[in-house]
């Protein structure tokens, strides 16, 4: 198997973002699960 970048850089970037994505959940972990909470909360609460 040869390396190219053609084939490489997608999977390098996806790899990225996902990561990014992680981490960005797991810092904001807090703040999205209060958005989520109030979103399916009656008006009521």
């Amino acid at each position: 198997m040869t390396f190219d970048w053609p084939t490489a850089l997608p999977l390098i970037f996806a790899g990225l973002m996902g990561l990014a994505i992680l981490i960005y959940v797991i810092l904001d972990g807090f703040d999205l699960g209060i958005g989520i909470l109030f979103a399916a909360a009656e008006d009521a609460e």
